[in-house]
């Protein structure tokens, strides 16, 4: 794909992931593109070798290159994060919900609704941005505030419970104020709008 992208002057735009930033072994890190990426997991160094042969290219051969590091994107039909729809399927059964509790607190998500996500990508399209660009809403929600959010819209009684793990976990908010002074970009539908949507599409299918 790079050799083709380069050899055509063609324009790459590669979907990375906050998981380049998951080695950081913080509760709460707002990370920006001049964080140094640190991946941790098949998933994240994945990314990140991408990544860096994307930036080697387009460092000795002049790849036309846009990166775009989003946080974790959820919506109607798209079953991730897969914790999510978990929640769910337990509170319509009235089950017990489990969350983790890591050694430096509870694991917390950026989250945006997919269609938010689609407006930027399309902003990233349509002009001629080159570079990286850090996607999401700022801020973080625990797995537990996500269950009782979830809890208040199922309805039902069902109890949050919590299970130690012995590890640390990294929240990683998305710091999305370059999209923001480049395209005017800015997420429109917050959590509970959000799963309002999911849970409507869920009740359809």
């Amino acid at each position: 794909i790079l050799d083709v992208c380069i050899e055509r002057d063609i324009r790459l735009i590669y979907l990375s992931s906050f998981e380049v930033y998951s080695g950081y072994r913080s509760s709460f890190l707002i990370a920006d593109e001049s964080l140094p990426l640190l991946p941790k997991g098949p998933y994240g160094e994945t990314k990140y070798l991408s990544e860096m042969m994307i930036e080697h290219s387009r460092r000795t051969q002049g790849l036309r290159c846009a990166i775009l590091r989003s946080c974790s994107i959820y919506g109607p039909s798209n079953g991730r994060p897969k914790f999510i729809y978990n929640f769910i399927d337990k509170l319509k059964r009235s089950q017990p919900v489990v969350t983790h509790l890591y050694n430096n607190g509870l694991p917390s998500l950026d989250l945006l609704y997919i269609d938010d996500f689609v407006a930027v990508f399309l902003n990233m399209v349509k002009s001629n941005f080159s570079g990286n660009l850090n996607i999401g809403t700022g801020m973080t929600t625990s797995t537990q505030e996500i269950a009782e959010v979830l809890r208040n819209l199922v309805g039902g009684n069902s109890k949050i419970d919590e299970v130690l793990i012995d590890s640390d976990t990294a929240g990683i908010a998305m710091d999305a104020r370059k999209a923001q002074q480049i395209f005017g970009w800015e997420p429109t539908i917050n959590i509970e709008q959000g799963f309002r949507l999911v849970l409507e599409n869920l009740k359809n299918e």
